[in-house]
């Protein structure tokens, strides 16, 4: 069984896969899938790494696999040198071995042969659901930052200099109490042509106002996942040049209360279960530019009460507020409005109580 790592086959035949639509909940770090760097010390070897293997197995091919380990328990995979998005796969420590999880669900493990791995030491993967196993060597082990490029997660530590107008926004960490902290201490982001994605968080702020530039370049999406199960974010101000939020965002952010969107918002898709389970909400304002809202984005947003709208009845996936008690006010000369949508009452603004 030859196994080609394109992005696609890399997720599907080696940790089962997983359809972007499909991950309404986005990856689930439980109690089985959260990592303890402090006291792991296989934690200690790889978190912070990529680690690229290789075999010249030829019934059982691996050439140029890379893995990358974050501390929140996520990871990421590819190949050719370049990292691909997160798609949703978790891992938990094991002594020397890495159990992967898929969308929260056993996919397969990763056994390396000792807790301090090095360059040659063989790896043994077992692979889906089935565990087939397939053997490799690592042939490169890079700290992260070493690694990334512009077409990929950025993780630079910089400090905020007069010369960078583009961390004029720097949020406060109010956890911290701790001003002006710079975005790259604060985001992991992405840069493709003259777009910016953010991709993840690194600082446990409650806080964030995600700035409309990152080096320079305008800050479109917010990427899948992006701020997923980060319990201690309560508040988040999102620019007006962000067009798209992705699958899975916000998606169960326990105590979030408050996404603000800076007037003038270009958004104009909010993804699959963008902010689902995200219970602490009360209101949400959806800017008049959107055109589409995904599948279950604010279901099981069980405080959810008050959600307005400013422009026309966008595109609607199934079961956008499902359990939820939403009522929806619209203004009076939007167009293609019924009594319902999303299942959810439709009013106009000025019956809103």
């Amino acid at each position: 069984m030859k196994i080609i790592l394109s992005l696609l086959l890399t997720l599907v035949l080696f940790f089962g896969g997983c359809k972007k639509e499909e991950a309404v909940d986005g990856y689930k770090p439980t109690e089985e899938t959260k990592v303890n760097a402090s006291t792991d010390s296989l934690a200690d070897s790889i978190i912070g790494k990529v680690i690229t293997l290789n075999s010249s197995d030829e019934e059982n091919k691996i050439v140029g696999l890379m893995l990358q380990f974050y501390g929140d328990g996520r990871m990421t995979t590819g190949d050719n040198e370049k990292l691909e998005e997160y798609y949703g796969l978790t891992y938990k420590i094991e002594r020397n071995e890495v159990l992967v999880f898929n969308d929260g669900e056993s996919s397969g493990r990763i056994s390396f042969s000792s807790s301090s791995p090095k360059v040659g030491d063989q790896v043994d993967l077992r692979l889906g659901r089935r565990e087939e196993k397939v053997r490799g060597k690592i042939a490169k082990i890079e700290a992260a930052n070493e690694i990334l490029s512009d077409s990929t997660i950025k993780d630079k530590h910089e400090e905020t200099t007069p010369d960078k107008p583009n961390l004029k926004n720097d949020p406060v960490d109010e956890t911290n109490k701790t001003k002006n902290v710079p975005i790259s201490d604060l985001l992991m982001y992405k840069i493709t042509d003259e777009s910016v994605s953010i991709v993840g968080c690194k600082r446990d702020s409650e806080k964030i106002i995600i700035p409309e530039k990152i080096e320079n370049k305008i800050v479109t999406e917010i990427g899948s996942a992006a701020f997923a199960y980060r319990n201690f974010l309560t508040n988040i101000t999102i620019p007006s040049g962000v067009k798209s939020i992705k699958d899975t965002s916000f998606g169960m952010c326990a105590n979030l209360v408050s996404i603000s969107f800076e007037k003038e918002s270009q958004l104009n898709e909010i993804g699959n279960g963008a902010f689902s389970g995200c219970n602490a909400l009360t209101e949400f304002d959806i800017p008049e530019s959107v055109k589409s809202i995904g599948f279950s984005a604010f279901s099981r947003c069980s405080s959810l009460i008050t959600v307005r709208f400013f422009g026309d009845a966008p595109k609607e996936g199934e079961d956008v507020f499902k359990n939820t008690s939403a009522t929806i006010y619209r203004k009076p000369e939007a167009k293609g409005w019924g009594d319902t949508w999303g299942g959810r009452p439709v009013r106009l603004i000025s019956e809103k109580p």
